[in-house]
């Protein structure tokens, strides 16, 4: 339960969450991610009060080369009041899986975040395509991304890298 004072009640979904508190620890406001069995990695803040978010979510049903769960990264800005915003999508089809792992502001409103996938994903949840296959042979055949998104949580960009040895992952970026 987020809120000491049981406004909120207990969080019980499988989902990741986000919470705000005052200064003086008066708790705000509570939000869960729309995505069952998700998980946010890291959380950052923008100029503006925006909160950033990037992790993964589970796809029940789909199953990946390796035998698993599918997962597919997001990067997720929501207004300082924990309203709006959007969610944009690394996207591993019906084979690969994604992963963000840190997230920090860009000009302009824009989110740089980065992780790591496998397989082929598409990093442009829009109509565009940009995909880009994993190196390296399986079951360490991972390779590192780094993107760019604007404001509104357009795509705007992307990178990766990796070597023939696989296991490539950004941690962190500034």
């Amino acid at each position: 339960d987020p809120d000491a004072g049981g406004a909120v009640g207990i969080l019980t979904t499988s989902r990741g969450f986000v919470a705000s508190y005052a200064q003086n620890g008066d708790f705000r406001w509570a939000r869960t991610l729309a995505e069952e069995y998700s998980e946010a990695r890291d959380i950052g803040l923008s100029e503006d009060g925006a909160i950033l978010m990037t992790g993964s979510a589970w796809h029940s049903g789909i199953v990946n080369e390796w035998g698993g769960i599918a997962t597919d990264a997001f990067v997720k800005r929501l207004n300082a009041d924990g309203r709006g915003g959007g969610t944009a999508w690394v996207e591993g089809g019906t084979g690969g899986n994604s992963e963000g792992i840190t997230i920090t502001a860009g000009p302009c409103g824009g989110v740089f975040a980065a992780g790591f996938f496998r397989g082929e994903v598409d990093f442009d949840d829009g109509p565009g395509v940009s995909s880009a296959q994993a190196m390296g042979p399986p079951p360490n055949n991972h390779s590192a991304w780094f993107g760019l998104w604007d404001s509104t949580g357009r795509f705007a960009w992307s990178r990766m890298w990796g070597s023939a040895a696989g296991g490539s992952v950004a941690d962190d970026i500034a």
